[in-house]
């Protein structure tokens, strides 16, 4: 999501993503040394196949990771509320809809289309696909989101 987001406002940046099925993948995925998908080639001599390194690559091109406390804090317990609530372990949705207002009232205060700032930081990159699979997820198990939470609307997803 971040290298979408540099690309549009970088030219200089130039990159191509390519979905592979991994059962059957093409020949230069395999030419290129790669076992299985994320996978980043580089150039003809140069990738990067392991998760962390991928982030780590691609974070040259980001800007500085800056940790935002109040940030890290809005959505610490957030997905582990939600695990509960799927598993079943805690079918009350009271406590999902107490971490998803924390979240809605730090991005209230904050006034900012994500969470530190008014482009995408490394923690909206990690929870923006989070919020979507919990919105999925929550539509499956017919859990509904409560009317004050708004910030977390289409405009966010």
């Amino acid at each position: 999501m971040l290298m979408l987001y540099k690309a549009q406002n970088d030219s200089t940046l130039k990159f191509h993503v390519k979905s592979v099925v991994e059962s059957r993948p093409p020949d230069e995925f395999i030419r290129a040394g790669f076992r299985k998908a994320p996978a980043l080639q580089i150039t003809d001599d140069e990738g990067v196949a392991h998760e962390d390194d991928i982030v780590d690559y691609l974070e040259r091109y980001a800007p500085r990771r800056e940790y935002d406390d109040d940030a890290e804090d809005a959505v610490a317990d957030l997905f582990r509320v939600f695990a509960c609530y799927i598993k079943e372990a805690n079918k009350d949705e009271r406590a999902l809809n107490t971490e998803l207002l924390r979240l809605e009232k730090h991005l209230m205060s904050r006034g900012t289309r994500f969470l530190s700032a008014d482009e995408p930081r490394a923690i909206d990159c990690l929870i923006l696909p989070r919020l979507h699979s919990l919105r999925v997820a929550g539509r499956v198990s017919s859990f509904h989101f409560e009317k004050e939470i708004e910030n977390l609307g289409p405009k966010r997803l």
